[in-house]
């Protein structure tokens, strides 16, 4: 069996092929129930994401309560307040209370549900508090509020370096935003 700590000061183990937590003195806290948990019970935003059955997830707290249900065929640990899931054959990001805050861009989720949840684009990527989303072939940048920060309509969007988001459009041509959206250098 083994033995992992996890940021929440619980200390994830194996007993038995089931997996638990345990304070630092030995002591459970949560009990050996569950068949897997990724990346070794981390509690990121106060939540883990864990499976009894090894085929359906949700996320527990630091109690063991569940707060997501497990419903999902795959997960992602939060991250800044969403997690990427999997249920069927849609995938999505959502936020600590379960509800969906951007689909996520693949072949599958090009549907009429995916479009009415979000007519803006689909999330590609959730990285540095905001979503980079693609619509129709272009790409741009979401805040978590749904402020667009810098507008869907570029060829590429990549990550801000010392403050500025750097674009190309079509012809290959550079243009600077800032992280709240400003237009500064085109």
């Amino acid at each position: 069996d083994f033995v992992f700590t996890t940021p929440a000061n619980l200390i994830e183990a194996s007993l038995k092929n089931k997996i638990g937590f345990t304070d630092l003195k030995g002591k459970t806290v949560i009990p050996f129930k569950y068949k897997s948990v990724v990346s070794h019970g981390i509690y990121n935003d106060g939540l883990a994401a864990v499976s009894v059955d090894g085929k359906k997830w949700g996320f527990i707290d630091e109690k063991g309560e569940t707060v997501i249900p497990f419903i999902y065929s795959s997960v992602c640990n939060y991250i800044d307040g969403y997690a990427f899931v999997k249920k069927g054959d849609f995938s999505y990001y959502i936020d600590k209370n379960g509800n969906i805050a951007f689909p996520y861009k693949n072949k599958v989720n090009k549907n009429e549900l995916a479009e009415k949840l979000l007519p803006k684009g689909y999330a590609y990527s959730f990285r540095d508090g905001v979503f980079y989303v693609t619509k129709d072939n272009k790409r741009g940048v979401i805040g978590t509020d749904g402020k667009i920060i810098v507008p869907v309509n570029y060829e590429s969007v990549y990550s801000p370096t010392y403050g500025l988001y750097q674009v190309t459009n079509r012809e290959g041509l550079y243009a600077f935003y800032d992280l709240k959206g400003n237009l500064v250098l085109d």
